[in-house]
């Protein structure tokens, strides 16, 4: 008899341009509605991540991605789900929503208004620091105190 895995695994697409970072609000019929999250989605079985990723961003974005960038894992006990985020800088296509959700290009001022949903927005100072080791493309990056923060709490 096969078990459901214990955790959900997920994938997101941190997608930069310029200095905005691509964000999609959830769908009126999907859980935490209104919130705002990275696109991306569940890995299906026997999937890995990086296919996982690019089929998710083309089902929701219809963007075709080229090389994402593994920036780290989080495990989500409450939630039961084990995330994984990556860094997304080059692509096909205009993203455009396909899901019947919103999604928005924001600046840091302004992304950090969005009403995230809670593991997005506690994992949001890591993950900016995770981008710009790869990447100056975000104008606003973190402080020389956020960033010694990120770092100490991610050792």
């Amino acid at each position: 008899m096969n078990q459901a895995p214990e955790f959900t695994e997920v994938v997101a697409g941190l997608l930069v341009r310029k200095n905005e970072l691509l964000f999609a609000r959830r769908a009126p019929h999907q859980t935490c509605s209104g919130r705002w999250e990275f696109p991306g989605g569940k890995v299906e079985t026997g999937e890995s991540h990086v296919p996982a990723l690019t089929r998710e961003l083309r089902e929701e974005t219809g963007v075709i991605i080229h090389h994402p960038v593994f920036l780290f894992s989080h495990l989500d006990e409450e939630n039961k789900v084990h995330l994984h985020f990556y860094l997304v800088t080059s692509w096909q296509n205009e993203p455009q929503a396909q899901e019947g959700q919103h999604i928005g290009w924001y600046t840091q001022s302004w992304f950090t208004r969005l009403d995230l949903l809670p593991t997005n927005r506690l994992l949001l100072d890591k993950l900016l620091a995770a981008v710009n080791r790869h990447t100056n493309l975000l104008a606003q990056p973190l402080s020389q105190d956020q960033y010694d923060e990120t770092i100490a709490s991610s050792n």
